[in-house]
């Protein structure tokens, strides 16, 4: 039987890593975290374990050999981004079976992984090859307002996705002008992959983190529906939210929310 092929295409601070982690638990879904990653440190430590025959990507932060390790490993290519079409063809597929050979998951009928929209140098060279191998999209989006406070946070903090709760020491105070602007790109730039999307003519649906929170009947009938397989909501994740309660962790929210209504996205809705 043939798996449904699909993506988790999204934005930093979206929630994704604990969505994932959810969709995953399903029985007959196989979704993995990011796989196009764009270069790390981290690779060169993990490329001697990696081609001395070395089992480094059962567990923890990488399940499967990410994309760029992987391809320099097997077909000795540092940079993705001066290959010609064919040649990139030739590694995704190869890299696609290799996923498609890794999943020991009785049962399953979709398989897929997240993917982030600001990889630009890898996403651009990987959405023909969806096209073309009839993948469907779950296209995961946020309050910007929310979303851009979550990453501020997690920058002055250095805590980014983790499964266990570590606590605020004192109010952060965030800057309005660079608040501001972030909200007014993340509008944007939503606007433009939504429109990217339906110009492709790639099948996805609309999903957001607030529905994910409030009503995760609704969150995961939309996915799983979508997915074509049976009904599901998962237990919960162990990952962490990080702020439960803007007014604690931000000094100056009143100022923050201020702003975000006139942008129009209201940072007191739930």
């Amino acid at each position: 039987m043939s798996l449904q092929n699909f993506i988790i295409l999204t934005r930093g601070r979206t929630g994704s890593t604990a969505i994932v982690d959810e969709i995953n638990s399903h029985p007959e879904v196989i979704c993995h975290q990011e796989l196009f990653l764009p270069g790390s440190d981290e690779f060169g430590n993990l490329y001697e374990k990696y081609v001395n025959g070395e089992d480094v990507f059962n567990a923890g932060t990488y399940v499967l050999c990410p994309f760029p390790l992987f391809i320099r490993a097997h077909l000795s290519i540092e940079n993705w981004n001066i290959l010609p079409m064919e040649k990139r063809r030739g590694a995704l597929d190869l890299y696609w079976d290799y996923i498609i050979s890794s999943h020991h998951k009785p049962g399953a009928k979709a398989l897929g992984f997240k993917m982030m929209w600001h990889h630009d140098d890898v996403f651009n060279g990987v959405v023909n090859y969806l096209n073309k191998n009839n993948f469907s999209v779950i296209y995961l989006k946020r309050n910007s307002a929310r979303m851009v406070i979550s990453g501020m946070v997690a920058k002055q903090r250095n805590v980014y996705n983790t499964r266990q709760r570590k606590a605020i020491d004192a109010p952060l105070h965030l800057s309005v002008r660079d608040f501001k602007r972030a909200v007014g790109n993340e509008n944007i730039e939503v606007r433009q992959e939504l429109a990217f999307l339906r110009f492709r003519e790639l099948p996805f649906v609309e999903v957001d983190y607030e529905t994910y929170l409030s009503d995760r009947s609704c969150f995961f009938s939309m996915v799983f529906s979508f997915l074509g397989v049976s009904p599901w909501v998962p237990e919960g994740t162990d990952y962490q939210v990080q702020i439960n309660d803007l007014r604690k962790t931000i000094s100056n929210f009143d100022e923050l929310s201020e702003v975000a209504n006139e942008i129009g996205c209201p940072i007191d809705a739930p």
